[in-house]
């Protein structure tokens, strides 16, 4: 992509993974991003395929009459073995420790490294033709999106908190020049 370039990026809102539906704050998460967003100039609508994601985008892109897209490339990272299992993120913290590497290098059989999202997010950027635009996505994805745009390393993001989105927030990053 060439040029300016605007996100605005949101992590989906609040979910119940265990009865794979919204939580009852849904829909008041849901006015408070509509809210936020009245002002915004934005072209698109993406989306990642996941429930949480698209629930939220399908709103946004109702209420704004814009096209909205799903694309894989911001699906959640896959934790592969460890998903679904109790205390899975103790559990991959513990792996870490034990082969001493950095989180963000690690990647669980089957499944991804956050640099693999990184990657990921890397080619939807090159893919991207719109100028402004709505994601709807997850944690990790926005951290490897705020990676790029302000050109710091994503181990740094991701240890120093340098951005922390909660459920159903905001976050606007621009892109000046190529990446």
């Amino acid at each position: 992509m060439k040029g300016r370039l605007k996100l605005i990026l949101i992590r989906h809102t609040k979910w119940d993974k265990k009865k794979d539906k919204p939580l009852l704050s849904f829909e008041k998460e849901i006015k408070n991003v509509l809210s936020k967003l009245k002002n915004e100039k934005f072209d698109v609508v993406y989306s990642s395929s996941a429930k949480r994601c698209l629930a939220l985008a399908k709103k946004i892109s109702k209420e704004f009459k814009k096209l909205l897209k799903v694309s894989n490339l911001l699906r959640e990272r896959d934790e592969g073995i460890y998903k679904n299992m109790p205390n899975h993120d103790e559990l991959i913290e513990k792996e870490v420790k034990r082969l001493g590497i950095h989180y963000v290098e690690f990647k669980p059989k089957n499944g991804e490294s956050v640099l693999d999202v990184l990657e990921r997010t890397k080619k939807f950027l090159k893919r991207l033709k719109e100028k402004r635009v709505v994601i709807v996505t997850h944690y990790t994805n926005i951290l490897c999106f705020y990676s790029l745009a302000k050109r710091v390393d994503i181990k740094r993001v991701w240890d120093e908190n340098l951005i922390d989105p909660n459920y159903g927030e905001i976050i606007k990053i621009c892109f000046r020049k190529n990446f």
